[in-house]
């Protein structure tokens, strides 16, 4: 294998374990959000946003900026400090 070879698979590898814990991420969020019964309705309400953005966020259709994941976080109660 050559080093260009062997620096593209641990790229590849990096970004696959990012997206694994985007995703794990997100996933917590709709599960707070779901375990203290607030809507997703609620949410939209509070971040400005259509509902479809929240919906696609969730599902992993949308990639949240980090504003956004900041805010949703915010929503529910939790600060994340940059």
């Amino acid at each position: 294998m050559t080093d260009v070879s062997r620096k593209v698979k641990q790229a590849a590898t990096l970004l696959s374990q990012r997206g694994e814990a985007y995703a794990e991420f997100v996933f917590m969020l709709r599960d707070i959000r779901e375990s203290y019964q607030v809507s997703q309705t609620e949410i939209v309400e509070f971040l400005g946003v259509e509902q479809g953005t929240v919906s696609q966020f969730e599902s992993l259709e949308l990639e949240g900026k980090l504003e956004f994941i900041i805010l949703y976080a915010y929503a529910l109660g939790y600060h994340i400090d940059g």
